[in-house]
């Protein structure tokens, strides 16, 4: 996704596991054993976060079509004047 958006996402892993061990797979870039990230955003289960530089919430979801569609909406969004 970030490719097809010049450079405008960094994308992170989150793991969220209790254990602080990373489980199979991928190793995330980041570690939330204490699940701060979690109960900021609201997520409940394994989900695609974006969150806006001001840290707020953008997108929530499971489907990374959703991502990329909303990525294209704001790079392509052009305010009325």
């Amino acid at each position: 996704m970030a490719v097809e958006h010049d450079g405008l996402l960094q994308g992170f892993t989150v793991d969220g596991g209790t254990s602080g061990a990373v489980a199979s797979g991928p190793v995330a870039d980041l570690l939330d054993h204490e699940g701060h990230a979690r109960r900021a955003y609201g997520v409940t289960d394994p989900a695609l976060v974006l969150v806006r530089p001001d840290n707020h919430l953008a997108l929530l979801t499971r489907d990374p079509a959703e991502v990329t569609a909303y990525l294209t909406r704001i790079a392509t969004f052009t305010p009325e004047e």
